[in-house]
């Protein structure tokens, strides 16, 4: 399995432990509120060191018009992924919270909050080549 997908699988099980609604780059037409989405960019290869921008989203709309179920929802996220360090047969990786937004929808009663990270993944000794 390639990196990348190692790398989302092990996400995508740590999010699932915080929430039961958690898809990869969207969420299905109609998905119930509150749910969870997540993105991996493209990785900066540096050698021995790749290094990965992971943007979990947290989205609700709130009859009450509240945002704190949703600063809830995004805390335990952040419990569950910052400073997490995993290690597969495949990759080693370590996330490092960057920066926590407020995002503005186009739909005024949607809330939405994105946490983005940095991932640092190493290669396992086996994959090198000196």
């Amino acid at each position: 399995m390639s990196k990348p997908l190692e790398i989302r699988k092990a996400v995508q099980a740590a999010l699932k432990n915080v929430h039961s609604r958690v898809w990869y780059e969207r969420a299905p037409d109609g998905a119930q509120f509150p749910y969870i989405t997540y993105l991996l960019s493209t990785a900066i290869d540096a050698g021995t060191l790749e290094r990965y921008l992971l943007d979990v989203n947290g989205w609700d709309a709130p009859s009450d018009g509240s945002t704190a179920a949703l600063e809830i929802l995004m805390e335990a996220v952040d419990r569950a992924l910052q400073k997490r360090v995993v290690r597969t047969d495949e990759v080693s990786f370590v996330i490092y919270r960057d920066r926590r937004l407020s995002v503005e929808d186009t739909d005024p009663r949607i809330r939405r909050r994105m946490y983005v990270y940095e991932l640092r993944a190493f290669q396992r000794r086996s994959e090198y080549h000196g």
